[in-house]
C-alpha cells in the first residue's frame, strides 16, 4: 500500500479534473491529464500510481486509468511495478540529451520548412506565441511554454508530417 502522502500528491495535480469534452474519450482524457502531471512536475518521479485509487480519486471507473498507465508505459513516463500498480519513471541525463537532440532536428526542419512556405498572415500568431514563451520561460514555467511553442510551426510548415 503507497504511503497516503504519495496518494494525496497525485490526486492534487489532478484536482483540476472535470469531465471530458464530448468529442474525448474518458481513457484519453485521464491519459492527458495524468502525462500533463508527469511531464510538468507536478507527479515526482518515483511516485507510485495505482488505477484503483486515481479512479476512486476521479470518480470513475479503472478502465480509463488502466488505459491510460498503459499507454504512457508505452511512452516511458511510467514503469509497472511487479508488485502492483505504476510508478512515474525519471528522466535520465541520456534521455534528456536525446530527446533534444531528436527535437532540435525535427524543429530546425519544420522551422526551415515554415519558412520556405510563409504567408505573411502565418508571422503574427508565432510571433504571439514567442512573446508568450518568453513571459513563461521569465517566470520559470519553461516546460507548459515549450510545448505550446512547439505546436506553433509545423502547421505553418504545411507537412502533416511534421506535426
Amino acid at each position: 500500500m503507497a504511503p497516503s502522502g504519495e496518494h494525496d500528491s497525485l490526486a492534487k495535480s489532478l484536482k483540476g479534473f472535470v469531465s471530458p469534452p464530448q468529442r474525448t474519450s474518458l481513457g484519453q482524457y485521464v491519459y492527458d491529464t495524468v502525462k500533463h502531471a508527469v511531464v510538468s512536475g507536478d507527479v515526482a518521479p518515483g511516485t507510485r500510481m495505482v488505477e484503483s485509487r486515481l479512479a476512486e480519486a476521479l470518480g470513475i471507473s479503472r478502465t480509463p486509468v488502466r488505459e491510460a498507465f498503459y499507454k504512457l508505459e508505452r511512452e516511458h513516463l511510467v514503469r509497472r511495478s511487479p508488485a502492483g500498480g505504476f510508478f512515474v519513471v525519471g528522466l535520465t541525463r541520456a534521455d534528456v540529451e536525446e530527446t533534444f537532440g531528436i527535437r532540435s532536428v525535427l524543429e530546425s526542419y519544420a522551422a526551415r520548412l515554415a519558412a520556405l512556405k510563409h504567408r505573411d498572415s502565418d508571422l503574427e500568431p508565432l510571433q504571439k506565441k514567442i512573446r508568450e514563451y518568453q513571459e513563461q520561460f521569465d517566470k520559470g514555467r519553461f516546460a507548459r511554454s515549450d510545448l505550446s511553442l512547439q505546436t506553433g510551426y509545423p502547421e505553418e510548415a504545411g507537412d502533416g508530417q511534421v506535426e
